[in-house]
């Protein structure tokens, strides 16, 4: 599946091809792991693609300048079917945002997905307030053992 818009084209990346890819979007899944508190580091977000069934997509400009990254995989709960968007990473966000929506908006329908969800830093609410996002809950993390 592959999207354009404007200037911008968004393409899921077939597994036999992240290998060639990978070196062009490294930076950018390193910088969006370092957020997670330490659960994945680069190599792990390289095995979800590789080992599990997760999916690459790129954005990238008329020159072929890969711009921005996702990782998505699909959540199955016993009554809906999800597009979780696992990481996310790039440069000027604002030139490949909505072209990378659209497209997994368009894919999540196309495949029987009832949402898309995603975990993330509370800036995410503000990046796609005007597309809808809804803040459903947070995430919280305690310390184990401690005054135990």
């Amino acid at each position: 599946m592959s999207t354009v818009m404007s200037d911008m084209q968004v393409s899921l990346i077939p597994k036999e091809h992240v290998l060639t890819v990978w070196p062009r979007i490294a930076e950018h899944m390193a910088k969006a792991a370092e957020f997670t508190g330490g659960r994945y580091e680069l190599d792990d977000v390289l095995s979800l693609i590789m080992d599990l069934d997760y999916l690459l997509w790129i954005a990238f400009d008329e020159t072929g300048e890969i711009k921005g990254a996702v990782i998505t995989g699909v959540v199955q709960y016993p009554r809906k079917k999800s597009l979780y968007l696992m990481f996310c990473g790039g440069t000027n966000g604002d030139s490949w945002k909505m072209p990378m929506l659209t497209t997994l908006q368009r894919w999540a329908a196309d495949t029987g997905c009832d949402m898309i969800e995603a975990q993330g830093r509370f800036g995410w609410a503000a990046i796609f307030k005007e597309q809808g996002l809804v803040p459903f809950g947070q995430v919280f993390e305690l310390p184990v053992g401690v005054g135990a």
